[in-house]
């Protein structure tokens, strides 16, 4: 999913919902303009829904990535794609040259199928709509030659002109060739030429085909018999070759001939040979292929019997398939010639290794600078080919005589383990030149095959590491296994072996090694288990990484679920915007595989599409047992990862109410390799939940002390967030908490957020055992004492004995504001920041606003959950001198009436028990919110018309700038406020933003007055049952429109009770509310 596309969704546990909307959303329209070939299937795609600029950016990705790097991502053909789609995609892809530059067209007997214009007709189209922009053309033709000659050739000849702006130029003939007749195509632009014919004929006239000098072609693909008869551009334009790919042929070719073509490109920096058969001949010194730009040089077949002919000094990746000659010969060849000193990757595959090589120190003195060796072999024993180079590359370091052979070699691939790979690594590793890279293929161990022997072995290669030996950074053991399932869902895997006595130092500085499955089985062994967590089971519980090893992972995968973490690991990395995600999901043979691969990108959507899925359902959830049945084995273990790290700290926020994770029941109950990221990853383990009781006590629950000590050596040197739960006062809960008390004894440094949940009688006294848990680094706090314990057992002092200078945040019930806890609370809740006082069934009394008035430092106040107050209880006032934000709930007139607070800028009421013209009778009466700047009232009761009230109000409320009053039937409120503020401007001058229910006359005076004077309103939002109740829709759009006309009034929004959101930005025309049905609709005004 990149870069980058959810990026976004691999970044963020809580993916927001409306990203994820958006994104199915734009992929429902995408999965829809791709996926139908006929426009009778595609009638009720919603393609209409996306935006035409998105249509664009995706139409000229396509453009972009349909550059023919191969053959293979070419096969995008116009005549059944964009009208079949829906009309609005095709109005788009007209408007976009960049698509109509791309012409694939085939002609012949392929071209009988259902299509309703001629191939050349659609040739025509694609040269008028594609503009100037540079063309690429692929023709495929399936006909015979006459044929050709009476259609295609005439109508093609007679567009020459345009062809000389391609930029690649592709012609492939099946059946007799019409190549040679294609004459003066190619002009100055080309840089890419690909010719291929089955039977190619001369012209009659002797001419050669794209007869016209093409100074900028650098990539050139030709069958060989093309230019062995002079058909091909003459020496100018191969000088300046970058790519050549001279491909198989179904004639013999002697060297001579490849000579002749490559002795003149001596610019030629990647060159693919690939013969089939190449007549041998006695080979003249001379007669050396001079590539001194070379690079890159792949040859297959019988290419490999003068490759030791070919002098390439800046040769750097060498690629040798299928060779006609005995790997053996090839290596000799090349140390005897040296011609390739620059040389880094060498890379054999289906090779015949069945005799030694000569010299092998001469080859390797030959390639000095080899950094990556990978080797493969028909047999499945080591060949006499293999044992001879690593006996050499073992020989020196033997005998000690200080010369490493191939001192920079990093990388090693081979297809199965033998004797001597142990001794060869030790002795690379204790020389200063460790692998750092092993693969093995078809890799059999000896042992019992069960996990725990693989993991011992491993261990036991890593333990003794030389003293000279350079330190490892990450270790990646991956024992990947292969499995079939058949149609029982039984699985046949290959079994592996462990030498554990003579391979004990083989891999001690190996930083990656991946063993891939083998295809034998042996009834000896038993099968490795996928996806087992070897290093997390009982089993294995003894194995520890020696002092200063970081187990990165050891892991046993599926090879489906290595699939498809392959096939989506670039998907999901780009996701994190809707246009990139699109990109991402598009951009890749958009119409490559458009009309002929039609399958395969349902697929690809319905895959990414269920990756969406996995993921949410690990997002968008607070219990991880709460998604068991999602497919997580189908996540890449990278994104895996980062979502566990994004998600650990998002439950750090301050949403507490998302910290319910209990990692005894999470990641297990997911998959095993789920489980297994989970063991990487400290953060996850730094969130620690505790419950002390009943719960945590059931049948087959082990005991929380070895839970916890796990938790806190996987957490690393994390900040820890700890949850105590009690519900239960028994011995076995006493005797737990005191064990778990000493254990985090040691951790108090790193304790960021604490809560205790306290709910059972008795229960509290047990706490007292965690002293001094809150230490210096705690900063937030969250304590909840249920009613049922009472008072006289609330002994919690003994926790916050350490201080806690940082402090600032806390969550409180009411309990612990009594005369009895005064010892603790003060010291603690002095220097706080914000301060949640929690819902309690009991009453609040007035002994709590005294304590609240020595919290000196708070900011932050909040009271929604409090109980009313009773009002015949004796109060004493406070004063708040730092609160700048309160929220109050039912019990707000009583908050009012005793909290003064100056500083005071943001005051929320939502649903207050008394009237609220009581609670603006209290502000106005001492005038205890002077700086106010933000007043929001929800569900709230003004049954009263008292304009004098709204003009104390407005006046001891000076610099208030926004205003809501939501959620109430009656409106008299917000008229009375608006009549107040039109007898005078001076009233509210920095009001900016209003937030009101419902819309009445008046109020467009208003707006329009405020914005005469210079004070304009920038953010209006009303909100109704449905409609403007008596205003006529015409008139509300011909107000707006004047509004316009002093060009400040930015925001205009409206909510419907089932209506969407409206706004208006910038130009009225933006502008739509859901029309009345005896009014006139805005959109036909």
């Amino acid at each position: 999913m990149h870069d980058s596309s959810y990026t976004e969704l691999s970044e963020d546990i809580a993916v927001r919902t409306r990203e994820v909307e958006k994104l199915r959303t734009l992929l429902d329209d995408a999965e829809a303009a791709l996926k139908e070939k006929r426009i009778e299937r595609a009638s009720y795609a919603p393609v209409n829904h996306i935006p035409v600029d998105v249509l664009k950016m995706i139409l000229e990705a396509g453009h972009i990535e349909a550059h023919p790097s191969s053959e293979e991502d070419w096969s995008f053909t116009f005549r059944n794609t964009f009208s079949l789609v829906s009309s609005r995609f095709r109005m788009a892809a007209v408007q976009t040259p960049f698509v109509w530059s791309n012409i694939y067209l085939h002609f012949g007997a392929r071209d009988q199928g259902e299509c309703t214009r001629t191939p050349m007709e659609y040739l025509l189209i694609c040269i008028r709509r594609s503009c100037d922009y540079p063309l690429q053309v692929f023709f495929e033709i399936w006909c015979r030659r006459w044929d050709c000659q009476c259609h295609f050739i005439p109508i093609v000849m007679s567009l020459r002109q345009e062809f000389r702006r391609s930029r690649t130029f592709r012609v492939v003939v099946h059946g007799e060739g019409t190549v040679g007749n294609l004459r003066d195509m190619t002009g100055s632009l080309l840089d890419e030429l690909y010719l291929d014919c089955d039977e190619y004929k001369p012209p009659s006239d002797g001419t050669r085909p794209f007869a016209l000098r093409a100074p900028r072609v650098s990539r050139l693909k030709v069958f060989p018999d093309l230019p062995s008869r002079s058909s091909i551009p003459g020496p100018p334009t191969l000088q300046d070759m970058t790519s050549l790919i001279l491909t198989e042929s179904s004639e013999v070719i002697c060297y001579r001939r490849i000579h002749q073509n490559l002795r003149i490109t001596g610019s030629l920096s990647a060159l693919d040979l690939a013969y089939s058969c190449v007549v041998r001949e006695i080979f003249a010194s001379n007669q050396t292929i001079s590539l001194p730009s070379l690079r890159s040089l792949k040859i297959e077949g019988d290419g490999n019997v003068f490759i030791h002919l070919i002098d390439a000094p800046s040769l750097a990746t060498l690629y040798v398939t299928h060779p006609s000659v005995p790997l053996a010969q090839i290596v000799d060849r090349i140390g005897e010639a040296g011609n390739f000193p620059a040389l880094r990757s060498f890379h054999v595959s289906e090779c015949d290794g069945s005799s030694e090589i000569l010299d092998p120190g001469r080859f390797m003195q030959s390639t000095p600078l080899l950094e990556r060796l990978d080797l493969s072999w028909y047999d499945t024993y080591p060949p006499p080919f293999a044992n001879s180079l690593l006996q050499n590359l073992l020989g020196p370091l033997r005998h000690g005589n200080g010369s490493v052979p191939w001192p920079k070699l990093r990388c090693l691939t081979l297809p199965e383990s033998f004797t001597g790979l142990e001794d060869f690594l030790v002795s690379r590793a204790e020389a200063g030149n460790p692998l750092i890279e092993l693969r093995l293929q078809n890799a059999m161990f000896v042992g019992d095959g069960s996990g725990k022997d693989m993991v011992e072995w491993v261990q036991r290669l890593r333990a003794p590491r030389s003293s000279r030996s350079p330190k490892a950074v990450v270790y990646d053991y991956n024992f990947s296994h292969k499995s079939k399932i058949s149609n029982h869902a039984s699985r046949e895997r290959g079994g592996c072996k462990c030498d554990g006595t003579r391979q004990t130092r083989a891999v001690t500085c190996v930083t990656v090694l991946s063993v891939q499955p083998s295809n034998h089985t042996t009834s000896s062994s038993p099968p490795i288990e996928p996806n087992k967590d070897y290093l997390g089971s009982e089993g294995a519980s003894d194995i520890r990484a020696p002092e200063g090893i970081h187990w990165q992972s050891i892991r046993c995968d599926s090879s489906e679920s290595l699939e498809i973490s392959q096939l989506h690991a670039r998907t999901m990395e780009t996701t994190g915007r809707d246009q990139d995600a699109l990109k991402s999901l598009l951009r890749r043979q958009l119409y490559a595989k458009l009309c002929e691969e039609v399958v395969v990108r349902e697929c690809e959507v319905e895959k990414l599409r269920a990756l969406l899925r996995d993921a949410e359902a690990i997002l968008n959830t607070r219990h991880v047992e709460r998604a068991p049945h999602a497919p997580v084995y189908r996540l890449p273990v990278e994104v895996l990862s980062r979502i566990l790290e994004a998600g650990c700290a998002k439950l750090c926020s301050d949403r507490d109410e998302d910290w319910t994770l209990d990692f005894r029941s999470s990641f297990s109950m997911v998959s095993r390799r789920f489980r297994d990221v989970c063991y990487q990853t400290s953060i996850v383990w730094s969130s620690i939940y505790l419950h002390f009781g009943t719960r945590s006590h059931g049948r087959g629950t082990p005991s929380l002390a070895p839970y916890l000590r796990n938790l806190l050596a996987r957490s690393g040197n994390r900040v820890l967030r700890i949850v105590l739960r009690s519900s239960c006062r028994c011995q076995q809960c006493i005797t737990e908490m005191e064990i778990t008390g000493s254990a985090l004894s040691g951790v108090t440094q790193r304790l960021r957020s604490l809560r205790v949940m306290v709910h059972d009688r008795g229960s509290s006294k047990i706490l007292a055992g965690f002293g001094g848990m809150a230490g210096p680094m705690l900063e937030r706090l969250r304590i909840e004492i249920s009613e049922e314990c009472g008072l006289r057992d609330l002994e919690l002092a003994p926790i916050f004995s350490g201080g806690v200078p940082r402090l600032a945040k806390v969550k409180i019930t009411p309990n612990l504001l009594d005369r009895s806890s005064i010892k603790f609370a003060l010291p603690i809740l002095q220097g706080i920041d914000k301060l949640v006082i929690l819902e309690f069934l009991g009453l609040f009394y007035s002994v709590y606003c005294s304590q609240l008035g020595m919290l000196t430092s708070l900011t932050r106040l909040d009271l929604t959950h409090c109980s009313i107050f009773p009002d015949t209880m004796p109060w004493c006032h406070v004063s708040l001198p730092s609160l700048r934000s309160m929220s109050v709930g039912r019990a707000g007139d009583i908050a009012v009436y005793l909290i003064a607070a100056p500083s005071l800028t943001s005051f929320f009421v939502n649903h207050p028990e008394a009237p609220l013209k009581k609670i603006i009778y209290r502000i106005v009466e001492a005038n205890r919110f002077p700086a106010l700047q933000f007043l929001e009232v929800l569900h709230h009761q003004w049954l009263s018309e008292e304009s004098e009230l709204c003009l104390q109000f407005v006046q001891s409320t000076p610099l208030l700038e926004g205003m809501t009053l939501c959620g109430s039937q009656d409106s008299s409120l917000v008229k009375d406020i608006f009549q107040t503020l039109q007898v005078s401007s001076d009233l509210w001058p920095k009001l900016w933003l209003l937030r009101i229910s419902g819309f009445f006359h008046g109020l467009e005076h208003f707006i329009t007055s405020r914005a005469e004077l210079g004070s304009p309103i920038l953010d209006l939002r009303t909100i109704c049952g449905g409609y403007f109740r008596g205003v006529n829709t015409t008139e509300m759009v011909e107000w707006v429109i004047e509004i316009f006309i002093f060009g400040r009034l930015l925001l205009l929004g409206y909510w419907g009770s089932s209506e969407a959101t409206c706004t208006i930005r910038g130009h009225p025309s933006s502008f739509k509310i859901p029309s009345h049905q005896n009014s006139t609709p805005i959109s036909s005004v």
